[in-house]
């Protein structure tokens, strides 16, 4: 797998810029522009006043023929959300314990959620 950040997503014209996206090693086919087209895995951190956004993205990711996850992080909670295609289906699974143990079967990848906070002090008011 190819890593890459920041780099623009394109699909049916909708172009958006996750924050990871995940291509198959020597397969990554993009527009003239730059774009990628065949991302397998995308992944965005969103604060928690963009529920609107996220429920968009991931109707218009949701589109995409190669995607097989979508990953989504919250900055202010400890909460991670793997949307992931089985055949023509998209399921969830939510994450809200560190010590919970994120699976990405299709990634062949297991990663504890504390990692991805690491450093983070989630305080109460």
């Amino acid at each position: 797998m190819t890593k890459k950040r920041k780099r623009p997503l394109k699909d049916n014209e909708i172009i958006h810029k996750p924050d990871i996206v995940l291509v198959e090693k020597g397969k990554e086919i993009k527009t003239e522009d730059g774009e990628l087209t065949n991302p397998v895995m995308v992944s965005e951190v969103f604060p928690n006043d963009r529920e609107a956004e996220y429920a968009k993205k991931l109707l218009d990711y949701q589109t995409i023929p190669s995607l097989k996850l979508c990953v989504y992080i919250w900055e202010e909670k400890v909460q991670v959300d793997v949307h992931f295609r089985e055949g023509n289906i998209w399921k969830k699974n939510r994450y809200q314990s560190l010590n919970d143990m994120i699976m990405m079967p299709h990634l062949g990848f297991v990663m504890p959620l504390a990692v991805i906070y690491e450093g983070i002090d989630f305080e109460k008011d």
